[in-house]
This record gives C-alpha cells, sequence and structure tokens, in this order.
C-alpha cells in the first residue's frame, strides 16, 4: 500500500522542489531547473497512484522545460500522458483538458509542425468553447495562436481573421483583462508585412507599441520585439537611419532588462550589421555581424543555422568591401558545419566546395582550387547526377586551372566535355559555348596545335557572325584570331585575308586603336613577306 501524499513532509518537499524547479525555468537554467522537476516527480510517483492530477501537471511542467531546450518529441511525449491521465480519470475537467490540448499545440508550433499544430489548437478551441465564456483570456489566446499558426502556413487572411476576432474581444475588456491586446495588434503587423503591405504593418507595429507604453510598460521583453519589428519594416523601406535607431533601441532594453536572451540580443546585431551593409558601411556592418556570431557560437552553439547565416552576412560584407580574400576562412566554418551537422543538404555543400574553389583560384592556389572543385564532382554525380550543367560549369573552371598551369591535355580534356555538355544543353549562341571555344582555342595553341585551334575559331567566328552585327567588335576579333592561325600554318595569303577582313571592322570603331595598329602591323608584315616569296 502506497503512503498518503499528503502527509505534510511529502507535501512540503514536492511544493518546494516544484517553486525551485519553476523560478530556474523562468531564469532559463534549464538543466537544473529539469533536475528539481524531475526529483519531484519521483516522489509523487512514489507515493501515488500513477493517474494523481498532480503527476499529470509535473508532466506539464517538464514538457516545458524540454520544449525550451528543443526536445520536442520528448516534451509531446509527456504532455500526451499529462493529457491521457486527464481524459481518462478526469473527464469532466475539460478546462485542464483544453489547458493540456494547447501545451502539445505550442510544443508543435515550436517544431515547426505547423499543421499538426492547428489540429491541436482547433480541439482546444472547442472545448474552451464548452466551459469558459466567449470573452474569456483562454478564447482570446488561442485565437492568437491560431492566427500564428496560419500565418506560419502562409495563410495570411485566415490568420488575420483569427486575429480579429482576438482583437474584437479585447476591445470590448478593460485594458487591465487584455493587457496582451499589444499582442495582438503586433501579430497583425507580422502578417501584413509578410504580405508586403509595409505601411500597414508599420501602422500595427506603432499602434501595438504605444499601446505596450501605455499599459504594459514593464513587459520590456514585449517592448524590445516591437521596436525590433518596426526597424525590421524601416529596413524593408529603404529608411535605414530610422531603421537603425529602432534596432539600437531595442539591443539596448534587451541588454538592460532581459541580458541573458542571448538569440534576440544576437538577431539586434544581425540585423543593425545588414542595416548597416546596406548603407555601404561595411566595416560597421562587419563588427555587429562579428557581435552576433560571437554570442551565437558562445551562447546558443545548437542555432547552427543562425550561425551559419551570420557567416555568410560577414562574407556577403567582406566581398561587398573588396575583401575577397578573407572570406575564405568563413566559408571554411560553413563548410565544416555542413559536413557534420546537415550531410544530407549535398546541394548546400556542393556550393560551399565551389565558392572555397573560387576564392582558392583567387588567391592562385591552384592545386586546392582544383580539390575542391572535384569534391563538389564528387558529390554531384553521387546525388545529382542528372545536373550536367553544374557539373559542366565544375569541369569549365577545372579545364581554365589546368591551362593555366599548361596541363594542356588535362585542361582540353575538361573543356571537350564541358563543351559537349553545353552544346546538348544551351542554345548556340549562348555566351558559355563561346567562351568555352575561345579556351580551347587558346590551349590548342599554345601546344602548337593551330590546324586545331582553327576548327574552335572558324566555329565561333560563325556563332559570332549569325548572333551579331557585321561590323561588331567580337567579329572583328574572331577574324584575326583566324588569320593568325593560318599565319602560323603558313597559309599566308589567307591569313592575309582575314587580317584585312578584321582591319575593316576596327576602322569603324574610333576606340580600337590599338587593334587596329595591331592589324597593320600584320598587314604589313605578311605583304612583305609575300612580296619576297614572288621576287624569289
Amino acid at each position: 500500500m502506497r503512503t498518503n501524499l499528503y502527509s505534510s513532509n511529502n507535501v512540503k518537499l514536492i511544493s518546494t522542489l516544484n517553486n525551485i524547479g519553476n523560478i530556474l525555468s523562468k531564469q532559463r537554467k534549464y538543466s537544473q531547473a529539469l533536475e528539481f522537476l524531475q526529483k519531484a516527480l519521483i516522489i509523487l510517483e512514489t507515493f501515488n497512484p500513477s493517474n494523481h492530477v498532480q503527476i499529470a501537471a509535473n508532466y506539464i511542467w517538464i514538457a516545458d522545460i524540454l520544449r525550451a531546450q528543443e526536445k520536442y518529441n520528448e516534451a509531446i511525449s509527456f504532455q500526451k500522458k499529462a493529457l491521457g491521465i486527464c481524459e481518462k480519470n478526469y473527464p469532466l475537467n475539460r478546462l485542464t483538458i483544453a489547458h493540456y490540448l494547447t501545451h502539445i499545440a505550442t510544443t508543435l508550433y515550436a517544431q515547426k509542425r505547423y499543421s499538426n499544430a492547428l489540429e491541436f489548437y482547433q480541439q482546444s478551441m472547442k472545448v474552451y468553447e464548452e466551459c469558459v465564456p466567449q470573452n474569456s483570456k483562454c478564447i482570446v489566446n488561442n485565437f492568437r495562436s491560431i492566427g500564428d499558426t496560419l500565418h506560419a502556413l502562409k495563410k495570411y487572411d485566415e490568420a488575420l481573421e483569427a486575429y480579429e476576432q482576438a482583437l474584437l474581444i479585447e476591445k470590448k475588456q478593460n485594458v487591465s483583462d487584455n493587457i496582451h491586446m499589444g499582442t495582438t495588434l503586433n501579430n497583425i503587423g507580422n502578417v501584413l508585412l509578410s504580405q508586403n503591405k509595409l505601411d500597414q504593418a508599420l501602422e500595427f507595429y506603432q499602434q501595438s507599441l504605444k499601446f505596450s507604453e501605455q499599459f504594459d510598460s514593464l513587459n520590456y521583453t514585449a517592448m524590445s520585439t516591437k521596436l525590433w519589428n518596426i526597424g525590421n519594416v524601416l529596413y524593408a523601406q529603404k529608411k535605414y537611419t530610422e531603421a537603425f535607431s529602432f534596432q539600437q533601441r531595442s539591443l539596448n532594453m534587451r541588454e538592460t532588462y532581459d541580458p541573458l536572451n542571448y538569440k534576440k540580443i544576437a538577431s539586434n546585431f544581425k540585423s543593425m550589421g545588414t542595416i548597416r551593409n546596406n548603407e555601404g558601411n561595411y566595416d560597421e556592418a562587419l563588427i555587429h555581424y562579428q557581435k552576433a556570431l560571437t554570442i551565437y557560437e558562445n551562447y546558443c552553439p545548437s542555432c547552427l543555422q543562425d550561425i551559419i547565416a551570420c557567416l555568410n552576412n560577414i562574407i556577403i560584407a567582406l566581398n561587398s568591401s573588396g575583401k575577397s580574400a578573407e572570406t575564405l576562412n568563413y566559408r571554411e566554418r560553413i563548410l565544416a558545419i555542413q559536413e557534420k551537422h546537415y550531410p544530407e543538404s549535398y546541394t548546400d555543400i556542393v556550393n560551399s566546395l565551389i565558392n572555397i574553389g573560387h576564392v582558392k583560384y583567387s588567391q592562385t592556389k591552384l592545386d586546392d582550387a582544383v580539390d575542391y572543385y572535384s569534391r563538389a564532382i564528387v558529390l554531384l554525380k553521387e546525388f545529382d547526377s542528372t545536373n550536367h550543367l553544374q557539373i559542366a560549369t565544375i569541369f569549365y573552371w577545372i579545364g581554365i586551372i589546368r591551362n593555366r598551369q599548361r596541363s594542356f591535355d588535362h585542361a582540353i580534356e575538361y573543356l571537350e566535355y564541358c563543351l559537349k555538355i553545353r552544346e546538348a544543353s544551351l542554345s548556340p549562341g549562348e555566351s558559355d559555348i563561346m567562351l568555352i571555344l575561345s579556351y580551347l582555342s587558346e590551349t590548342q595553341q599554345a601546344r602548337n596545335q593551330y590546324n586545331i585551334a582553327l576548327t574552335y575559331e572558324m566555329k565561333l567566328f560563325l556563332i559570332r557572325e549569325k548572333n551579331l552585327s557585321p561590323n561588331h567588335q567580337d567579329i572583328a576579333q574572331s577574324l584575326a584570331k583566324i588569320g593568325k592561325c593560318y599565319e602560323h600554318l603558313n597559309q599566308l595569303k589567307m591569313a592575309l585575308d582575314y587580317y584585312k577582313r578584321a582591319l575593316s571592322i576596327y576602322v569603324q570603331h574610333p576606340l580600337s586603336l590599338i587593334q587596329q595598329g595591331k592589324m597593320e602591323d600584320n598587314i604589313d608584315r605578311l605583304s612583305t613577306k609575300l612580296n619576297n616569296l614572288k621576287i624569289q
């Protein structure tokens, strides 16, 4: 037989453990909070039947902490156990059942299982409507949560309807009874922002902030969020100075009154960095991005997508400020995260490998660049073998590198493969094909294979002749290169003819004096040579 729970020692101990756990939870000391609540649960389960109502309550508190730790499946397991106890043993306690359904919905929402969350919110709404007045806070909160979920599902009009239902009830109540009306106004602003209705979104955000300043001024968490939202709308309107001011106010409030809310503080720094970056103030943008990154890495190491976003922002700012070489470290850090934590996202990994290859190429670390490009090809062939165009593009870059390294046979192999794919995929006039033909010709000339180079140059000339005006400088360039190939093949008359044709186009372009001079020199040289051959 179990000892009665209601001995004074057990009651006091359980109450104390739960109180400590809940206080620690509010302080975001979740691991410590969980320990105290689990100790209370052990005592409850030891001295009470497994279906006791207090056990169900402890399950819910534990689940709330697990949700905060992003252990969603474990949280839902505890919540469903609590719901099962209540539905089976306390079916008349409808209000508690509705609360537990709402807890499950909230966890599903945090897990981004929005459709499932919506089902549970709707279930809880039905129960609430059975047991509480229509103007109850439970009804209002549920309308707001349903609105949030519909917003996440991009059902914007339905989301607005849910928020308006909440707002309609709140406006009929005393301010003291609807202190969360500012949140409803804010959430309507969120939906309007998603619909790109910036002026309307700003209006609701400002109403929300004004309400909070008048009636909920000590709720610094909500106030800082509203300031942040206004900053985001002003940024979208390209009002960068005003946007930065609101972000700064939001940051100051969070650092002063909610200093442990690291994710939100980091989001402020990230937004401020983006504003400065769009203003062209790249150095200051980098300072803010670096602060955000440091916070995420030190205090939110599980926020990997936020860390990747910060690293990408830093890369963008460095590129914009002409410091592309300095992006390498950040690109390598992104790749390390992707390979360790998101190996299934091969597309992102391929893009990272290619980007690192580009940086290595710009640093003339050519073998390293080829290594990264080759790793990208391996992934593509394994997971996306039909993506011929991207594979061809990487082969093109490797071919260019091998040409620079004077490894001409390898260069031709890669460029020919690339050309074959491009010709099968694109129309002949595509610039990619013309560029590949040009590089193939250049590579063959470096091997003194002017007869093969001539084939590429002729092909390139025919494409240009078909797609460009007759006096275009690119056609003159093709004629000149064909002339050069004929000259090296000792077909001097043919070479002379092509040089003359090239010159006839260059003289129509006043800015092509250098090319005109070269053609005139070529014509004089070959004319003299041909005359000498006649005399002999």
